[in-house]
């Protein structure tokens, strides 16, 4: 899964995707454009889906960290066609945004 958590009170999704990354992964991200949005089919809670990229160019290159073993067993760089095996009911917005195509 992506990084992730609720919208704290007063915040937005941008603001949280930003928050959650540093807390999960250690990376300091910059937040884009939402892709999209959606009620989650097993929890029914709203997911906001959210474009972010490491805010330090360099940061891409170097190893990234668990930095919330509580919530996490792996964090891992991933080209977008490593994610397609990993994330098989990726959410078509996502899909398309990685370039993946239409789910077989």
């Amino acid at each position: 899964m992506f990084p992730g958590g609720c919208v704290e009170p007063g915040k937005t999704a941008v603001q949280a995707a930003v928050r959650e990354c540093v807390e999960e992964t250690g990376v300091v991200v910059v937040a884009g454009r939402e892709i999209g949005r959606r009620v989650h089919p097993v929890t029914g809670r709203t997911v906001v889906y959210v474009v972010c990229g490491p805010a330090d160019a360099d940061a891409g290159h170097s190893e990234p960290v668990v930095a919330a073993p509580d919530e996490l067993v792996e964090v891992l760089w991933l080209s977008p066609a490593e994610v397609e095996p990993r994330m098989p009911d990726l959410f078509a917005p996502v899909r398309a945004h990685l370039g993946l195509g239409q789910r077989r």
